[in-house]
């Protein structure tokens, strides 16, 4: 582990020294050999943080849910191009249009970017899933792409719901977490787990947003509220990752089409969205990827204290938790860090 860890530790340690981060956890591997597995620092109890601390993941999740909706694609339960409406009658004749397809990669037309259903409302799922159905189309279905937080991760994990006839938790924890030995990974958390550390913002604002988030830690949020730990996530991203042959839940097959873009997030298509991951890299905006990874790079951050990935060129898989979340920029900056730097150890290994 030498190498990698070697140069990932000095910016694993700034984060604990200038209080961007109380307690982090931070997971690469090679070739499909763990190379760093660091935890360190400080739970918010005051306690070590271990790699067993189990960490909010926030949109890091929605891979997962994706994984989810894929299954049941390879299944032949449903269709990528199926309208949503066929399983989710609520939805409505207006948004009749919106396909698996659209919701999966940030085209149903109905980001809700101002919580018209506000997060409390997942105090009670199917009140969440009404409301979000009722939501009106802010643009056509497949005309334009824009960031979905919360609304077509919701009707996707409802769907999933509708096809197999089991709750979305259940299906997921038998069907993926189980089989890739995901053991500290589930969606939601009860109140007194002692295995979960709660995230923190570093500005009012931030707090906020974080405390709202923890005080629903018990409900089912599909587009977030996902608890696991980093060496968890790696074993998603190794079942993933082409050429892979340990346990997989996904065909290779379903995987390429997953991970290549879909719908654009920069306007040169080098950076976009997939079928629910974020895919690529974009050289005049390298965000929380660095300026390093490869163009083929698909993964998901989650809210300022999340970033997990896999550059299938390098056969790389970077996996960072931490228990604060600072600003965005500020976000960016350290995950931008962090990619460059397992980068650059990957290429001089």
């Amino acid at each position: 582990m030498g190498a990698f860890t070697d140069r990932l530790l000095p910016l694993v340690e700034t984060q604990l020294e200038t209080g961007l981060a109380d307690g982090i956890q931070l997971v690469a591997a090679h070739y499909g050999e763990v190379v760093t597995d660091v935890a360190t620092g400080w739970r918010h109890d005051g306690t070590p943080m271990t790699a067993d601390t189990r960490l909010l993941l926030f949109s890091a999740a929605k891979p997962l849910v994706a994984a989810a909706v894929h299954l049941v694609v390879e299944r032949r339960l449903v269709n990528y191009d199926d309208a949503l409406v066929d399983y989710l009658p609520e939805l409505g004749s207006a948004k009749s249009a919106i396909t698996l397809r659209h919701a999966l990669c940030h085209r149903a037309g109905m980001p809700d970017l101002e919580r018209r259903v506000p997060l409390e409302t997942y105090a009670s799922w199917s009140t969440a899933v009404a409301e979000t159905c009722a939501l009106p189309l802010e643009f056509p279905p497949g005309v334009g792409a824009a960031y979905h937080p919360l609304s077509a991760y919701t009707l996707l994990a409802a769907l999933v719901e509708r096809v197999t006839a089991t709750a979305f938790a259940g299906f997921c924890a038998a069907e993926i977490f189980e089989p890739l030995g995901m053991q500290q990974t589930s969606w939601g958390a009860s109140a007194g787990d002692p295995s979960v550390d709660d995230t923190r913002g570093l500005d009012p604002g931030y707090e906020a947003e974080f405390a709202l988030w923890r005080q629903l830690r018990q409900a089912l949020i599909p587009g977030g509220n996902a608890f696991s730990t980093a060496r968890d996530l790696c074993r998603f991203y190794l079942s993933l990752r082409p050429g892979s042959e340990g346990t997989r839940v996904l065909s290779p097959e379903t995987v390429a089409v997953a991970t290549r873009v879909h719908a654009p997030y920069s306007p040169n298509w080098t950076l976009g969205f997939g079928l629910g991951f974020i895919v690529g890299t974009d050289a005049a905006d390298p965000g929380s990827r660095g300026f390093r990874l490869s163009a083929r790079t698909f993964g998901h951050p989650g809210l300022c204290s999340v970033q997990a990935l896999c550059d299938p060129d390098r056969d790389l898989i970077l996996v960072a938790l931490t228990n604060v979340g600072p600003d965005q920029q500020t976000s960016d900056a350290r995950f931008a860090a962090l990619c460059d730097a397992v980068a650059d150890a990957a290429d001089k290994t």
